[in-house]
């Protein structure tokens, strides 16, 4: 289209719901109609709600409308290792598919063929705000109790799941922009006895904030 420009901006957030992403809207003023966008710690970012689930994930990081060196996946996830607890906040600086199996042509479990095996965010070698650090899952699917066993003998790195990190982490991979995710845990995937299940979504989703706040902050 003739004359069409993208936005550019620092940081795109981008929440899979708006109760994850109504905190962000309390600590800056964002406005716009289409992506929101404002300012935290100097930096224009750019709000986005997906939708929850791969593919509306994938197309949220993938539209035209906006530009960016930085994606940052925030909100909810849940917990898998078997350290991690409700509450924790985990940066995702691996993302993997949590269903992909292609083995039997040699690929590794959770590799789409032709892509990576796991989708690295050059976030990873920087101080981040988050009770841990490391590989996350995404699919279409929960893990409950039922297979959460068999989850983290598959893969036994992973931290946490959820259903939207691994897409936007592809479509970054593709478009040549960095990404981190930083969630905050919901709910495990299958709780030891005594254990608290899970939290309330708004407070997970202001957890989340505060990382991801206190994280541009000391960009």
């Amino acid at each position: 289209m003739a004359g069409y420009r993208r936005m550019k901006v620092d940081v795109i957030i981008a929440c899979a719901m708006e109760e994850e992403a109504a905190p962000f809207r309390e600590v800056t003023a964002f406005s716009g109609s289409g992506p929101w966008v404002g300012k935290i710690g100097g930096l224009d970012v750019g709000l986005v709600v997906s939708g929850i689930g791969l593919v509306n994930a994938a197309m949220a990081a993938a539209d035209q409308h906006l530009d960016t060196d930085l994606y940052l996946v925030a909100g909810t996830c849940g917990g898998l290792a078997q350290q991690i607890r409700v509450g924790d906040v985990v940066a995702g600086t691996f993302a993997s598919y949590l269903h992909a199996d292609a083995t039997a042509f040699g690929y590794e479990l959770g590799q789409i063929p032709g892509m990576p095996a796991r989708y690295e965010s050059t976030r990873a070698q920087h101080m981040i705000p988050a009770d841990h650090a490391g590989l996350v899952l995404s699919g279409n699917s929960f893990v409950t109790e039922d297979n959460v066993e068999q989850t983290r003998e598959d893969f036994p790195l992973a931290l946490a799941v959820d259903m939207e990190t691994t897409a936007v982490a592809q479509v970054c991979y593709r478009r040549g922009w960095d990404w981190l995710s930083l969630r905050a845990v919901s709910d495990l995937c299958g709780p030891r006895a005594g254990e608290d299940f899970h939290i309330e979504l708004n407070v997970a989703a202001e957890k989340s904030r505060d990382a991801v706040v206190a994280y541009l902050e000391e960009l």
